[in-house]
């Protein structure tokens, strides 16, 4: 794993939660989350995992992270976010719809424990997790009516949203009682 987080003092919390896990490896973090420098650390590091922490999703942060893609064309990614505009939830679309490997898009606000994190942490290289509100925000900003997701049924709906919290099967199954 490796962390580029903008606010010092999450960065600081973050690394103090890794570290504590035997099961996954700090290889290093920063504040700096300038493409150019974080496509030179996966180059050299080859992690499975990058987290990046940022403050705004905007169109440029979707570049940022193809920019990744490309260094590293099979690490995970974790995008952890404090807010978001519609054009930035647009470019993180596009970039999903070309992504063939694992991302995540987390609100910063929305992870409240530490197994959450982790889970999504060992998880993401499987597919693609997003916080419930991005998901919305991404399925508003579709083109309408296009979309399976329109179709499903509100149980369907409801699981959709443990997936998007990177909640497992069996976990799902045992939160619906199935």
């Amino acid at each position: 794993l490796f962390l580029a987080e903008e606010q010092q003092i999450l960065r600081e919390a973050y690394q103090s939660v890794f570290s504590a896990q035997s099961y996954i490896e700090l290889l290093g973090s920063t504040v700096d989350t300038s493409t150019d420098f974080l496509a030179g650390m996966m180059l050299a590091l080859k992690p499975d995992v990058i987290i990046l922490g940022v403050k705004a999703v905007q169109p440029c942060t979707a570049e940022k992270l193809g920019a990744l893609r490309e260094a590293c064309p099979q690490m995970g990614m974790v995008l952890l976010l404090s807010m978001y505009d519609g054009q930035g939830i647009k470019a993180l679309r596009e970039f999903s719809r070309d992504s063939s490997t694992g991302c995540a898009y987390l609100l910063k606000h929305t992870i409240d424990t530490v197994e959450h994190l982790t889970q999504v942490v060992s998880s993401v290289a499987g597919g693609i997790i997003v916080d419930p509100m991005v998901m919305e925000e991404l399925i508003r900003t579709g083109d309408s009516g296009n979309g399976v997701v329109q179709e499903l049924s509100p149980k369907e709906m409801e699981v959709l949203g443990w997936l998007a919290k990177g909640y497992r099967n069996d976990t799902i199954a045992g939160l619906l009682s199935r």
